[in-house]
């Protein structure tokens, strides 16, 4: 406003002009004042972006060891699976190659029973042939040696009658 018109202006006009200068003043304070903590706050802001960029940067072989060390575990863990597949298949081959030799074994075990059992069989028909066949040769022998007993015992009875009839005629 010109001066010219603050002259021409009554003392309640220029108060009031007054007054809405001072809430204008007062308002703008107030948006300075905010300003002012926008500003600070966009510089604590900042500070800690440029702290945190430091850090970031001063972890940043870390990180990308950290990124190293993954690649390495996943390798790792790649490895570790294929040679479980691998541990899991030679023991599925050892599992069949075991259940294969069982039975086998069970096999040669059922067959040798069988041969034991023939042996055993044609052993015991050879027994009883020799026991049979040896019976009869005692029994053979039984009689042959009861003929000569008879025979000896007649021989005797003989010889004894002739001794007798010697020693009568002797002593006749």
């Amino acid at each position: 406003m010109a001066c010219k018109q603050l002259q021409s202006m009554d003392k309640v006009q220029i108060l009031n002009i007054m007054r809405e200068q001072e809430i204008e003043i007062e308002k703008l304070t107030a948006e300075l004042n905010d300003l002012r903590e926008k500003e600070s706050d966009i510089k604590r802001l900042t500070a800690e972006r440029d702290e945190l960029a430091k850090k970031i940067n001063e972890c940043q072989p870390t990180l990308e060891n950290a990124f190293s060390l993954t690649e390495a575990s996943v390798s790792l863990n790649s490895i570790m699976q294929s040679a479980q597949e691998t541990t899991n298949r030679y023991l599925d081959n050892i599992r069949a190659l075991e259940d294969e030799k069982n039975s086998i074994l069970s096999q040669a075990e059922d067959e040798a029973k069988l041969r034991a059992a023939a042996i055993i069989k044609e052993a015991e028909l050879r027994r009883e042939k020799i026991e049979a066949t040896e019976k009869s040769k005692v029994d053979e022998l039984k009689r042959t040696s009861q003929m000569y007993m008879k025979l000896i015992n007649t021989v005797h009875s003989a010889l004894h009658d002739m001794m007798e009839r010697y020693t009568v005629l002797k002593d006749e």
